[in-house]
């Protein structure tokens, strides 16, 4: 997940005026003497309110000359005070009993903002996480077969600091510096682990306010995500490479399970319930899902040729069952795309795909534990058996 400076709020003076003055200024109060260090002239107390948050404004349009800190909280208070972060950070202050002093019809900005001020940690926290419910792609890994899992409880700061520290090698073996930082949420019974590390160094062209230009060379950072589940004992990875992805891997399993092979890519989902047809989907009720549709497969044809085709409909059962199109059982199926009609959601349906037999991506990575339950449930994940599960070809290749 790379990082970008989007302050949809506080560069647009309409969107800034939904935060009181004197919120606003309790925000910018502790950088007031930094950023006038830079030039940069803050506009006057006696101001009617268009002049004074457009002044604002001006001042939030040029990131590179704040503070990082308060670069970082106009960052946390803008994405929090969206809709959907609204709603979730709401959630979450009423399922830890905490108690603010909101005032009187507070907007979604006022509320970001109070919370900052009151308790940073608690604000940062439920930042990281609604990032987390933004990924959508993860790659699947089981443990070994007869595997026991230990009883697992949220690492500890020193085990993160670990975990990183263990990390540190690879991403200097690629070039790509040697920071990394490790932090973990609990979020829906799992362990999310966000990773954060540098990528290779980039160059572009600066423009300077003398209106001359210059290479200017930064380090970009970025972030992976690997999330545990206890309940599978599995984990699953969003990262950029598939070297990164192995490293998380063999580290996680060495720190937390005593070998570095504990979790192995596998064969975690088939296709079984395309062959078995629309009663494979309505036979199965898991609450909190409303509705299944088959939306797009894509299938191996053969003909000699490894021909690929890819359907999409509506509802691909109806055409099936209309006898516009079949699906032999020694048809290779190795996609399948799927809209879900969550209980109680009155927005569109969410997309779910599988690619192949490890790699699952949803709408939403908060859906991943409530659809995975369902996955099961209909027969898309494997029963594993007795057998030991072949690692893919497919896989091999490194940075």
């Amino acid at each position: 997940m790379s990082k970008t400076m989007k302050l949809v709020r506080f560069t647009n003076w309409e969107r800034l005026k939904n935060l009181s003055r004197e919120l606003l200024m309790k925000l910018v109060s502790p950088f007031v003497g930094q950023i006038t260090e830079h030039g940069i002239e803050l506009p006057k107390d006696d101001l009617e309110d268009k002049d004074y948050y457009t002044g604002w404004t001006g001042v939030f349009a040029h990131p590179d000359s704040l503070p990082v800190e308060l670069t970082e909280t106009l960052i946390t208070i803008d994405e929090m005070s969206q809709d959907a972060a609204h709603d979730n950070l709401m959630d979450q202050v009423e399922a830890e009993e905490l108690t603010f002093d909101f005032g009187e019809k507070p907007t979604a900005m006022e509320v970001a903002v109070k919370i900052h001020l009151e308790q940073p940690d608690f604000l940062r926290a439920k930042h990281a996480e609604e990032r987390l419910r933004k990924l959508r792609s993860f790659v699947h890994l089981l443990p070994a077969l007869g595997a026991v899992p230990p009883p697992y409880a949220k690492p500890t700061a020193e085990q993160l600091d670990e975990l990183a520290e263990r990390l540190r090698p690879f991403f200097k073996k690629k070039i790509k510096g040697e920071y990394v930082s490790v932090d973990c949420h609990k979020m829906d019974g799992e362990f999310w682990f966000i990773i954060v590390h540098g990528e290779t160094v980039q160059r572009t062209m600066e423009v300077k306010d003398d209106a001359k230009t210059s290479v200017l060379r930064y380090r970009p950072e970025t972030d992976d995500v690997l999330v545990y589940n206890p309940g599978s004992n599995s984990i699953r990875i969003n990262a950029g490479t598939v070297g990164a992805r192995k490293e998380y891997a063999t580290h996680f399993g060495q720190m937390f399970f005593g070998n570095g092979e504990y979790f192995k890519l596998s064969e975690k989902f088939c296709f079984g319930p395309i062959h078995a047809g629309r009663d494979a989907f309505d036979d199965v009720e898991i609450e909190g899902i409303q509705e299944v549709v088959l939306r797009e497969i894509r299938v191996m044809r053969g003909w000699g040729q490894h021909a690929v085709m890819t359907l999409r409909a509506d509802d691909l059962f109806q055409v099936m069952e209309e006898g516009h199109f079949k699906v032999y059982p020694d048809t290779r199926v190795f996609k399948v795309a799927m809209d879900v009609v969550f209980a109680g959601d009155e927005k569109q349906p969410r997309s779910v795909k599988i690619v192949d037999e490890n790699t699952a991506s949803m709408a939403r990575a908060c859906d991943h534990a409530l659809v995975e339950k369902w996955l099961d449930e209909v027969g898309f994940i494997r029963d594993r058996g007795d057998k030991e599960p072949e690692e893919t070809g497919a896989e091999e290749a490194d940075d």
